[in-house]
């Protein structure tokens, strides 16, 4: 049987096989192999997990279980711990992350960039959206308030 997975709106569906175990269900994660993922992600990443995440990780973590057909999260886990290329651990690593993209975006961050004299230069050639724009003239603006 093949399933399809929808991707961001920029992808295209491709068809991924199913194990015949994750059909419709989604496989339990263990105490124990949570702890083993949460040290292997504080390892690589230094992203320290509670056990208030275990949910999010089984939820995240379960995609990918079913992308690479497998039945449960020690057969990925073993799968990581062996892919000597790291692929998989980033594989890992992005699926329970989440990326933040808030800094840069407000004229605060810019303020302490000022405030603690970073010893450099800022060259700007070009931008080419309004956002980079607003990026630049926040930096402009801590940068002639820091003097």
């Amino acid at each position: 049987m093949v399933h399809y997975l929808r991707g961001a709106a920029h992808l295209v569906e491709k068809p991924v096989a199913m194990a015949p175990g994750l059909i419709g269900a989604s496989p339990e994660l263990s105490d124990r192999d949570f702890f083993c993922f949460c040290q292997l992600v504080h390892q690589h990443a230094g992203i320290h997990l509670t056990t208030q995440k275990k949910e999010l990780m089984r939820a995240r973590l379960t995609k990918i279980l079913r992308e690479r057909g497998l039945k449960n999260f020690r057969e990925y886990y073993e799968k990581v711990v062996a892919d000597s290329s790291g692929a998989e651990l980033t594989c890992l690593l992005d699926a329970i992350s989440t990326n933040q993209t808030a800094f840069w975006r407000e004229h605060k961050h810019f303020q302490y960039l000022a405030d603690v004299n970073m010893p450099w230069k800022v060259k700007v050639y070009t931008y080419t959206t309004p956002e980079e724009e607003q990026i630049f003239d926040n930096f402009k603006d801590a940068r002639d308030e820091a003097e």
